[in-house]
């Protein structure tokens, strides 16, 4: 981020903004709503109600905030939906891609090195971005997203500068156009985008989304699947479009004709047996065979089907282990890409372009997004399993690292397991963790404090593309010193094991194919997959795995063991005498037991649900016996996600119906720990971990995740406490790991403690330097005006500016921080610094995000740059800019104290009352200091010259107090709150 200068800095606000810069958000009045407002800071406390005692008889307390830092551990990519490009300002090629999952969408930098986020926060994950294309219109490079839940929002503010916007989103309706209708595919043409819709419509938009225009219903209330737009026109060319009728995917073309389009009849797809998704219309009207379509059948088919001249013949293109979804055109060079295959004879056949060339292995490029870059044909830019990559058709390679910029700044990697084992030395530690991204291993997890631990990831097991579900890591002979079997499973139902630490593809063998080794367990072997994998602590060579049909609608799996540490497996002889295969998601062994948590959530076969456990001994893999477990509570008809805990005694479960714990005392009893204590119950609770040390005066600690949010849970003193910790905001965590509580989520991997790693320094340091360079700014700039208000020189002046520049020369937070620690803290920085990565960058966002809100307030209270008093002689407003001077200033230490007493578990939330009590102390001191000073008649004249937001009819000097402190709660808001996006 490029520095300005003082003058530069505050000439800025004042005229980009015309003397004020603007609200977020109308504020709360009085000191309330200014508690309301500062409590942004952290997300607000959630009270749960004082119910009736656990089975131990121990009292309750409501939740409380626990203390949290959220540092991010160095793992990026993820998976992407939908890519497309355009050249911007500067004539670079930029690429936009929406990324599964709630991190959004993301930007390349200009130089190819950088991604950026520009959508992100709650509104809903995107299905589909789009450039616009509309020939030589003003909406050219503006930015469509589809979201999953139909709405469409815009982005129009690169169309004139080299970026857009984070806060450039707005919902496009078209005035009211859209109202009632779900988006479910969108085009981007050169005549305009195209909308398609549930209801069967197509929307048309040439002016960046101000407006749609409904053009056609070629299948009323049938959803439409795909637009292909043809250049046979430059206005209103010719359409195909794939509807769904009932389940019966429907080609049909639209024809333009007379003022409007008409719908001919369906188009039979010769050869695809009616199981299509997507066309395509090859752009060059001058083949013979133009119109020449494409179609593309499901996901997992190896097909795709060309359409000669409209249609009217068809020939399928197969290519083995090519998954055909999207399509590409490069007429002038009479080109097709399918993302992995390219033609050169216009369809009639297809070779396969190479995996992604790694040291660590293949990286596979996914069929279902790619995009040429508008300025080079030669370049192909596709989805991977890792993100995107980049292949050169003219030098025939794919770039050096398999991706594009490294993936650099892209943190949606899903992960959906994780395992670590610390090492007898202290400086070291084993961590592994998999996803859809495939496995990373880091050797040094907790010698790299405040910054990424060594990753080598991605590793896909023998070069197996299928996601991770399962991982396991042992350190066989105990000596501490490397894990000598490392243990991976994914979702084609097969497992990997690797004796020599498995940081290569080549290092492992498939030891367990559901395939071939749990035949009967599964309906299709394409959809199953290893859950859990443990041993039995008491005989490192038993082991036991869980499996299990994870499509819709498919019911199957079970328990394998294995005798030899995981070299052979089989399905275990006791599960096959229970003769009932269902999902098996998680395993525990304790006191002898191993206990199976099983469900669906579209099986309610009550046998497939709840609680299973394996009584007797545990060796020799045919002993014991599977039996449900009834714990006579609501967890009995559950789906159990996860399981936790010791070898001992008790037992987390997450689970559809909430938390449970299960504790040996004689015979085994079960608390429903979320309901007792008034936790969230309404959606499944996914994940559980334990900490194996628990604080002191504390018996137990244990986490439970459902949603976004995470709870931890205490026992001291027979009492149980309940804290939320919100670290995950709009990301669902799948897996929880204790290691100052790991969390894996949608967006990636992150620490939630920092007892390991330094970074609270840094966080206290750029805290110290908001809050003090804030009181100079306010102090300063309020003196500059009150002398421009006396009739002086114009605000900035000689004077302001050097105070100004020796207050941000003492801003250094190199002494505190790296480049590493900032960029692992990304997430926690406030406002418009989310996302910052250096500490040149953080400083510079700071001042300037500091400055905005002291040009928002002196606005508030002087009036436009160049204006005069309103007051008699200007009294009042000087009286003003002292008295809120002050309360920034103090208010921000106080915030700061607070949150430092947070972090060190001596205070559950911010603002405390210690907090309000002091803010409240310096609004009654301003309230008098501004009584003495202003009269209703300044109030008036106040008013009418311009006050913040929320203050119009002020007519009084308590109505002017009360609606400044409302104001000086919005200046905090735009400060010292995290930015998120909001709709």
């Amino acid at each position: 981020m490029t520095k300005m200068n003082s003058n530069e800095r505050f000439d800025l606000h004042q005229m980009h903004h015309g003397g004020r810069a603007p609200h977020r958000d109308s504020p709360a009045t009085g000191l309330a709503g200014l508690s309301k407002l500062l409590g942004r800071r952290r997300r607000a406390v959630r009270r749960a109600a004082l119910l009736v005692s656990l089975c131990l008889g121990a009292a309750l307390v409501p939740a409380a905030q626990a203390s949290v830092v959220r540092v991010d551990l160095g793992i990026y990519g993820g998976r992407a939906i939908d890519l497309d490009a355009f050249t911007d300002y500067w004539g670079d090629t930029r690429v936009v891609a929406a990324v599964e999952g709630d991190a959004g969408g993301f930007l390349l930098d200009g130089a190819a090195t950088l991604w950026s986020p520009i959508f992100f926060g709650r509104p809903g994950q995107i299905q589909a971005i789009e450039v616009d294309r509309t020939s030589g219109g003003s909406a050219v490079n503006s930015l469509y997203a589809l979201l999953y839940d139909g709405r469409v929002f815009t982005n129009g503010t690169a169309a004139y500068g080299p970026a857009f916007l984070r806060s450039g989103w707005v919902l496009s309706s078209g005035g009211g156009v859209l109202s009632g209708e779900y988006g479910t595919t969108i085009l981007g043409h050169s005549t305009g985008t195209y909308l398609g819709t549930a209801s069967g419509r197509i929307y048309r938009t040439t002016d960046g989304g101000a407006t749609w225009t409904l053009i056609a219903t070629p299948s009323s209330g049938n959803r439409i699947v795909s637009i292909a737009a043809y250049v046979d026109s430059t206005t209103n060319p010719t359409l195909w479009v794939v509807a769904d009728a009932g389940g019966t995917p429907q080609l049909l073309p639209l024809t333009y004709s007379s003022g409007a389009y008409a719908t001919g009849a369906a188009i039979t797809v010769t050869g695809s047996g009616g199981v299509f998704e997507r066309v395509f219309v090859y752009p060059d009207t001058t083949i013979t065979e133009a119109p020449l379509l494409f179609v593309t059948g499901d996901s997992p088919s190896e097909s795709a089907y060309r359409g000669a001249v409209g249609g009217t013949s068809w020939t399928t293109i197969t290519v083995p282990r090519h998954y055909f979804q999207h399509m590409a055109f490069d007429a002038t060079h009479a080109r097709i890409f399918a993302v992995a295959a390219v033609s050169t004879d216009l369809g009639l056949t297809f070779n396969a372009l190479p995996n992604y060339g790694r040291t660590l292995g293949d990286i596979h490029p996914n069929d279902g997004t790619m995009v040429l870059d508008p300025a080079d044909p030669n370049r192909l830019l596709s989805a991977s399993d890792w993100f995107a990559g980049e292949y050169q058709y003219s030098s025939g390679l794919w770039t050096a690292n398999g991706e594009l910029a490294v993936n650099d700044g892209v943190r949606a990697i899903l992960i959906r397991d994780m395992h670590q084992i610390m090492d007898t030395s202290a400086t070291k530690e084993t961590f592994i963790i998999g996803g859809k991204a495939g496995v990373g291993i880091t050797h040094d997890f907790i010698s790299h404090p405040g910054a990424f631990p060594t990753w080598t990831f991605p590793i896909y097991p023998q070069h197996d593309g299928a996601p991770i579900r399962a991982t396991r890591l042992q350190d066989y002979d105990g000596d501490g010193t490397v894990m000598e079997q490392v243990f991976v499973g994914n979702n084609a139902g097969r497992l990997y094991r690797s004796s020599t630490g498995g940081l290569a593809a080549a290092a492992y063998t498939q030891v367990f194919d559901a395939l071939v080794d749990a035949v009967g367990y599964y309906d299709d072997p394409d959809r199953i997959e290893v859950r859990d994998i443990v041993e039995d602590p008491g005989s490192l060579d038993d082991m036991y795995l869980a499996f299990g049909d994870w499509d819709t609608g498919r019911v199957g799996g079970g328990v394998a063991c294995s005798t030899d540490n995981g070299v052979t497996w089989s399905v275990d002889p006791s599960w096959v005498t229970l003769a009932d295969p269902m999902k098996v998601n998680a395993l525990q062994v304790t006191n002898t037991k191993l206990w199976i948590g099983v469900g669906k959530d579209d099986d309610a076969d009550p046998n497939h649900r709840g609680l299973y456990a394996k009584t007797g001994s545990l060796a020799g893999c045919g002993t014991g016996t599977f039996t449900p477990v009834v714990t006579g509570t609501a967890l009995d008809p559950s789906v159990v996600y996860d399981l936790d805990g010791p070898t001992t005694s008790p037992v987390y479960v997450a689970s559809s119906a909430g938390l449970f714990r299960g504790v040996l005392s004689g015979t085994w009893t079960w608390t429903d720990v979320s309901s007792s204590l008034g936790l969230p119950t309404a959606s499944p609770w996914r994940a559980v971990t334990y900490n194996p040390s628990p604080p002191a005066g504390c018996s137990e600690e244990f986490y439970g995740s459902t949603g976004d949010q995470v709870y931890r849970i205490r026992i001291c003193g027979g009492t149980y406490l309940s804290a939320l910790v919100s670290p995950t905001p709009f990301e669902e965590v799948h897996v929880m790991l204790w290691d100052e509580l790991v969390v894996g989520t949608t967006g990636g991997l992150w620490s939630m403690g920092h007892a390991g790693r330094d970074v609270t320094a840094c966080t206290g340091a750029v805290d110290k330097a908001r809050d003090r360079y804030f009181a100079d700014a306010m102090k300063i700039g309020a003196s500059c005006r009150v002398r421009e208000m006396e009739g002086g020189a114009s605000c900035p002046d000689a004077a302001s500016t050097l105070a100004l520049d020796r207050s941000r020369g003492r801003i250094d937070l190199s002494r505190k921080c790296t480049d590493d620690r900032v960029r692992s803290l990304s997430d926690s920085w406030d406002g418009t610094c989310r996302g910052v990565s250096t500490v040149d960058g953080l400083e510079s966002c700071l001042v300037e995000q500091i400055d905005a809100g002291v040009a928002e307030a002196l606005d508030g209270i002087f009036g436009a740059g160049g204006t005069g008093p309103a007051s008699a002689d200007g009294s009042c407003e000087e009286a003003l800019g002292k008295a809120y001077s002050k309360i920034f200033k103090t208010g921000l230490k106080a915030i700061s104290k607070c949150e430092r007493l947070v972090a060190r578990d001596r205070e559950t939330s911010c603002p405390n009352a210690d907090t309000e009590a002091a803010i409240e102390k310096l609004a009654e001191k301003a309230s008098r200091k501004i009584g003495r000073s202003c009269s209703d008649a300044d109030a008036v004249a106040l008013e009418a010259r311009g006050l913040p937001d929320g203050c119009a009819g002020v007519s009084t000097v308590v109505a002017l107090h009360e609606c400044l402190m409302g104001a000086v709660g919005d200046i905090f808001d735009l400060v010292a709150a995290p930015a998120e996006t909001e709709f």
